[in-house]
């Protein structure tokens, strides 16, 4: 099983679609009608490209059918795939280290957390784990 990390648009116009279809699409408006998945190799993609894109240089052209027979040929049923939410929702990857930097400061404190995360700087880690505003109110509750 893989874990595919894609985009349902530029700007996330598809969203909805790829969700309520539980489907990932080539998104590309020129070749909204063409099923690539049958597609055996990439010069049969190349003159889906060359009808939909007339005026692009060959290179370009090219490059867009390697990604494509790459995705085609490797995605396999029973693998992950995660749209990242644009529209509504601005997510990435590197999320997952902010989160786990908080989550390191909350329970080991700053020390720990910037040595766990690599850092130099203290402030740096301030950048990536949010403050815990509870163990604030803890400690004024305990001081009075």
């Amino acid at each position: 099983m893989a874990l595919w990390l894609v985009r349902a648009g530029k700007y996330g116009e598809h969203e909805e679609r790829f969700f309520e279809d539980s489907r990932v699409y080539g998104t590309w408006a020129e070749m909204a009608d063409v099923d690539l998945s049958k597609t055996k190799d990439i010069e049969a993609i190349l003159e889906h490209l060359r009808k939909a894109y007339p005026d692009a240089p060959e290179n370009r052209l090219g490059t867009w059918a390697r990604q494509k027979r790459a995705f085609i040929a490797s995605i396999k049923p029973g693998d992950w795939v995660v749209a990242a939410w644009q529209k509504a929702h601005r997510w990435h990857p590197h999320q997952l280290r902010h989160n786990a930097a908080t989550e390191l400061r909350k329970e080991f404190g700053i020390e720990a957390a910037r040595i766990i995360l690599g850092h130099r700087s203290a402030a740096i880690t301030e950048v990536y784990a949010e403050k815990d505003e509870q163990q604030a109110v803890e400690a004024m509750a305990q001081v009075g």
